[in-house]
């Protein structure tokens, strides 16, 4: 079902995942046509209803729509999966490999990018590019709020006018002191 959808999407989004051999087994549940959605892999989509159908093995035995008609069913189902495969600098294959005489599923799809994978920024270069464009809040005017702990000059905790220590008080710009 949507785990194939799933496999297709892992190989697009993470480049070090650099081979796909995928062999789809199930077509997707009825549900998602009858929520009347539209799979989005890669950048391509399709209708939910183009793929799903009723029926269900139960102990070895089809019971559903009759078995000729998910075959073309299926055969959608593989060839949807293959173009949502993107693979701008390598390559993808969609065959068919009879492994099943009895059935059907016999689609394999196989892709590959490029080993390496294109460099990504350490964590410490992801972190100094983000202090670099961050934005500090500018303080307000006067002096910053007590810290948490602060005390009065008898020892006693800093209070506001309803008796709560300023410490817990929220502050626009150094939020809820706590």
């Amino acid at each position: 079902g949507t785990l194939s959808l799933r496999a297709v999407e892992m190989f697009n989004r993470h480049p070090s995942a650099c081979l796909l051999a995928l062999k789809p087994c199930c077509l997707p549940p009825m549900v998602h046509a009858q929520r009347k959605e539209k799979f989005v892999i890669g950048s391509h989509s399709f209708l939910a209803k183009d793929v799903c159908v009723r029926g269900r093995w139960n102990k070895a035995k089809w019971t559903g729509m009759p078995r000729e008609h998910v075959e073309a069913y299926f055969k959608k189902w593989g060839a949807h999966l293959f173009k949502g495969v993107d693979v701008a600098d390598g390559a993808k294959s969609h065959t068919t490999i009879v492994v099943q005489n009895v059935h059907w599923q016999n689609v394999f799809i196989f892709a590959e990018h490029p080993w390496p994978p294109p460099e990504e920024p350490s964590e410490k270069e992801t972190a100094q590019k983000g202090l670099e464009n961050a934005k500090v809040p500018e303080a307000p005017a006067g002096d910053p709020p007590p810290a948490f702990g602060t005390l009065a000059p008898d020892g006693g905790m800093l209070k506001s006018i309803d008796g709560e220590p300023e410490a817990f008080k929220a502050n626009p710009v150094y939020g809820p002191r706590i």
